[in-house]
C-alpha cells in the first residue's frame, strides 16, 4: 500500500508542474477559456484518478488491464 502511495506521488511529481506551466504560458497566449477548462478538468481528473489508485488495489478509473 505504501508503495502504491509514494509512486502515485511521484507521478504527480513528475507531470503536475509542468501541466500547470502549461496551462498558464496557454491562458497567456490568449487560448479560449473553454480549452483552458478542458485542459484543467483533464489534469484534475488525471490526478484524482492517481490519489485514488493509491488508496485501494483497484482504481475505478482503469477501463482495462
Amino acid at each position: 500500500m505504501l508503495e502504491r502511495a509514494i509512486r502515485a506521488h511521484g507521478n504527480n511529481t513528475e507531470y503536475v508542474p509542468g501541466a500547470l506551466i502549461l496551462l498558464f504560458l496557454a491562458g497567456a497566449t490568449g487560448s479560449s477559456a473553454l480549452l483552458l477548462h478542458l485542459a484543467g478538468g483533464a489534469l484534475l481528473s488525471r490526478v484524482r484518478c492517481t490519489r485514488s489508485g493509491s488508496d485501494k488495489s483497484t482504481s475505478d478509473c482503469r477501463l482495462h488491464g
